[in-house]
């Protein structure tokens, strides 16, 4: 219905920017308003099945991967025909242990959005999971090819070639996503820990620091803590660290790294 189209394209507009949690309750509260307007709107629940797996990345909680399901299955139910849905879904299975059942989603998504950037670029981090990093890469690729505007799947590349130890155009990859979306929190959290990793603290600390400027996530977070305590600062990495923990409460590793820091900052033991 075109009255709950609307909401429905500027919730699509702010998940460009699904970098911004403030984006992501607000595509929320839209995508329900759309789906008032039109219970059998098979886009708005694919559209909030997106939300909130990306609201899931960041906390952690399970109850986020049990709702963007639910909606993923009420889309394909009211339209099997709707591919968003399925890339969905398959980003779903992807992140959560089940790259096989993830190949099979974005299989259905081609079939429907054939040579589409987003169902290219999602589908290549199953491929990586799957240890398939040739194909990976020339999927993620060809997302870019499709879609050169767009910062997420330089994104993606610049994670995909840092986690294979492939630093340098790591950077390349993050510096063209930052060309792209310069006031983007995430792709500077993630150019830090490249820095770091080619030992260019003063530069990656800048790049963290930056980061939480534009936007206080958990990562830049514990990225900027981690980078303290291996300075020997370690009440200032508590601190950092338990900020952190208030954006992402159900990340061990967060707390694992709070407890090596309170054991070590004096009178915190």
């Amino acid at each position: 219905a075109l009255w709950a189209y609307q909401p429905y394209e500027q919730a699509r507009t702010l998940l460009d920017r699904y970098d911004q949690l403030p984006n992501l309750e607000r595509a929320v509260t839209l995508l329900n308003a759309a789906l008032t307007k039109d219970p059998r709107y098979a886009l708005a629940h694919a559209g909030l099945g997106e939300v909130y797996l990306r609201l899931w990345t960041v906390m952690k909680d399970p109850e986020f991967t049990r709702l963007a399901e639910d909606h993923c299955r009420r889309a394909l139910e009211l339209d099997s025909l709707v591919a968003p849905a399925w890339v969905t879904l398959g980003m779903l299975h992807s992140q959560t242990g089940k790259p096989g059942e993830a190949l099979s989603d974005f299989a259905r998504a081609l079939a429907r959005a054939p040579g589409s950037s987003v169902v290219l670029r999602e589908r290549s981090v199953a491929l990586g999971r799957l240890g398939r990093f040739e194909e990976a890469e020339k999927s993620y690729r060809a997302a870019i090819a499709q879609r050169p505007d767009s910062w997420v799947a330089y994104n993606y590349l610049g994670t995909f070639l840092f986690d294979r130890g492939r630093n340098t155009p790591a950077e390349a990859a993050f510096r063209q996503a930052l060309r792209l979306a310069p006031d983007n929190s995430r792709v500077w959290s993630n150019l830090g820990a490249v820095l770091h990793r080619l030992d260019r603290y003063d530069e990656a600390e800048a790049a963290w620091e930056k980061s939480i400027r534009f936007h206080r996530t958990a990562s830049a977070l514990s990225n900027l803590a981690t980078r303290r305590f291996f300075q020997g600062r370690y009440a200032e990495a508590a601190r950092k660290f338990e900020e952190a923990t208030k954006l992402a409460a159900r990340d061990y590793r967060i707390w694992r790294n709070l407890g090596a820091a309170y054991y070590w900052a004096p009178g915190e033991r």
